[in-house]
């Protein structure tokens, strides 16, 4: 009779005990997001974009005239990503992320670096990091921008010659 007890309360108790697990879990993700400092990172994301797009407007060799619709253009853009792409919608979505790819260990354990001086330095060098790699990436961009051209010039008359046109003549594309 006591095995049967014990047997009917493991299966009764059961659900509680990996729901407890499971929130366990989920807490230690959001821990992990608050040491991460995730919600300042959003934000500092967008400071970032606002000099890219300015850098992009002086790349795209706009007149005076167009230089100011290009620019009411972007702030609409950033306001609009601003609006939705908020790390209150992020939030959920990245703790189901971090809940699926880390166990509860790996989160703590992880968690406990970020709050560390290492990981707090980490964290303090990151937005001047992220800054140096966007500028890195825009300036590599640019240089392979030419590169890119001419692939897409190759391409475009490829298709031109597929379709018995002359690829010398003005496409469609250009």
């Amino acid at each position: 009779m006591m095995p049967r007890l014990t047997l009917v309360l493991c299966l009764l108790f059961a659900p509680i005990i990996a729901l407890a697990e499971a929130d366990s879990h989920r807490e230690a993700a959001v821990e992990l997001l608050q040491a991460m400092r995730s919600d300042q990172t959003v934000d500092q994301v967008y400071e970032t974009m606002m000099p890219m797009f300015a850098s992009m407007a002086d790349n795209m060799d706009l007149s005076e005239t167009e230089r100011p619709i290009f620019e009411r253009h972007m702030q609409r853009t950033m306001e609009a990503l601003q609006e939705e792409m908020t790390w209150e919608k992020w939030e959920p979505h990245m703790v189901d992320i971090y809940v699926n790819v880390y166990s509860e260990e790996e989160l703590r354990a992880i968690t406990e670096f970020y709050l560390s001086p290492a990981g707090q330095a980490l964290l303090d060098g990151m937005p001047l990091a992220m800054e140096e790699t966007m500028r890195v990436t825009q300036q590599m961009m640019q240089d392979f921008m030419p590169r890119m051209q001419q692939l897409q010039a190759e391409l475009l008359a490829d298709l031109e010659r597929s379709r018995g046109l002359d690829p010398n003549r003005p496409t469609r594309f250009e």
